[in-house]
């Protein structure tokens, strides 16, 4: 390919600024410690304390995975006395969900199960 042409669809740029503020979002959901905070924070927001208890995890351990999904747009904290109280997002996950159901609405019929197709499943 000579330099200066490109073979890439025009809107490379714009799928791949997509898929780049998407990242920071799944990258949290990734770690399944992660996703249980997540649940623990649809009862209520917590403070450090609360997850560290909830938690067998040392404190900067959760510190991490709380940071790492402040970063990801899905935990909002706030300054409470000396302690951080964490609440979920409100819209945390809209991005992502909008990019979830437009791929789901365009994605061809799911295949049968391997069970269904008289094939042991795999482990």
């Amino acid at each position: 390919m000579r330099s200066g042409t490109s073979h890439a669809p025009a809107h490379t740029g714009r799928v791949l600024q997509l898929h780049d503020s998407l990242s920071p979002a799944f990258r949290a959901l990734a770690d399944p410690s992660r996703r249980w905070y997540l649940t623990c924070l649809l009862d209520r927001d917590l403070r450090l304390l609360e997850f560290c208890e909830i938690f067998p995890l040392s404190a900067p351990t959760v510190i991490h995975h709380l940071r790492v999904l402040e970063e990801g747009g899905l935990v909002d904290s706030r300054k409470e006395g000396p302690m951080r109280l964490y609440s979920l997002r409100p819209g945390g996950l809209d991005e992502a969900h909008a990019w979830l159901q437009r791929l789901w609405s365009r994605s061809p019929a799911p295949a049968a199960s391997p069970s269904k197709r008289g094939l042991p499943p795999r482990f």
